[in-house]
């Protein structure tokens, strides 16, 4: 698989960089900085700030992948190929990960670790969501303070990336009152497309002793007659792989399963299988009238005729010290993109640090394709 460093010229971390920032735009037009010339003063032998807008994440179907120990970025479609040291990535509709857990395996046996260290509290109320209008009088330079004076010791629970149920799947679909799992009036289910590309249409149905789905199968012209699927034991996890080929559900991982049913805070999390996914549909029926449609609307799993229409498919997602608080980590969604929240991580590989910051969205200049992504950040080795 080819994939192509960015051929922007790359920014060693020790050199010393003169930034003044005047603002922050994502679909703006505001401009983060151009003020090369004033000195930056890093604490307690942090490295000099580094700005750069170097990692291309604007093409949907690849993954941008940064390593800041040379402020490089990779474009890859697979990232079993990416050759070379990396601590992060991100891709459209996916957002971000790091190198370590599920994700990967370190740079060279070093094992890679990252938390949220800062995030400004007033942008969410008590449910999480966030303000967008105290976002849009934030900017890059009423930030730097707090980036720069942020030591190591803002964090204490570094972690490592887990897999997670993919957002479009999420978990609306059960509720538990008490010790009781109920499937909510409503549920509309998934289109599932296994690793080998056949597909069924699955809809949660009932629990009695363990989950229960409708299933039909594609069989390549139309959908097999419903079938329920066996009662998936998620909670002992006695049958929580589950194949929609053969409708069979088994107690360890076999070959050709889809799902995987895990057990989190008691609730099901279902995990796909590598390479498999599930996708968005939509009525399209009417004019900007783009509503998410049930499953039993659809007449076929990739080209489905008038009054639907498929919108992408979503693999696995990441639990990580990346991924929070905002809707993808340090970006939080307005209209067609995204606008940054500021929020400050570390990342830890050994004893070297580095302090990142999301800054932007569409280059420095605000101007550049969505994908375009600034980031700010600055490293120190800690020899205790």
């Amino acid at each position: 698989m080819n994939f192509e460093i960015s051929k922007k010229q790359q920014l060693a971390l020790s050199a010393v960089f003169a930034v003044a920032l005047t603002g922050c735009g994502s679909d703006s037009n505001e401009t983060i900085g151009d003020g090369i010339g004033k000195d930056l003063q890093p604490a307690d032998s942090w490295s000099a700030t580094v700005i750069t807008s170097n990692m291309d994440a604007t093409d949907s179907s690849t993954i941008a992948v940064y390593d800041l120990s040379s402020a490089s970025n990779t474009v890859t479609n697979l990232m079993e190929d990416v050759q070379g040291n990396w601590h992060f990535a991100y891709q459209k509709s996916r957002g971000f990960e790091t190198n370590s857990g599920d994700n990967g395996e370190g740079n060279s046996g070093v094992e890679i670790q990252g938390c949220t260290a800062h995030t400004y509290s007033e942008l969410y109320d008590e449910d999480g969501n966030v303000d967008l209008g105290k976002i849009e009088t934030m900017t890059a330079s009423s930030t730097l303070s707090q980036f720069e004076s942020l030591d190591i010791g803002a964090c204490s629970d570094f972690k490592t990336d887990a897999t997670a149920t993919p957002d479009l799947i999420g978990s609306e679909w059960v509720e538990l009152n008490g010790h009781s799992i109920a499937i909510p009036v409503g549920t509309k289910g998934w289109i599932i497309q296994s690793s080998d590309e056949n597909y069924a249409r699955i809809t949660p149905k009932e629990y009695d002793g363990g989950l229960i789905f409708s299933v039909e199968t594609w069989n390549g012209t139309s959908w097999d007659a419903p079938i329920d699927s066996p009662a998936i034991d998620y909670y002992s996890g006695s049958n929580a792989y589950y194949d929609f080929d053969t409708n069979t559900a088994n107690a360890t991982e076999v070959q050709g399963w889809d799902l995987y049913f895990k057990n989190t805070n008691h609730l099901p999390e279902i995990i796909l299988a590598e390479g498999a996914g599930v996708a968005y549909y939509y009525d399209n029926s009417e004019e900007d009238a783009f509503e998410y449609v049930s499953v039993d609307q659809l007449d076929h799993p990739t080209s489905p005729t008038v009054g639907a229409a498929l919108y992408k498919w979503y693999g696995n997602t990441t639990n990580g010290a990346l991924t929070g608080p905002g809707y993808y980590g340090g970006l939080e969604r307005k209209d067609y993109g995204y606008v940054p929240n500021y929020t400050t991580y570390l990342i830890k590989e050994g004893n070297t640090y580095y302090k990142i910051q999301f800054l932007g969205y569409n280059g420095e200049d605000g101007e550049a394709d969505n994908g375009t992504l600034v980031i700010r950040y600055a490293s120190k080795t800690n020899e205790e």
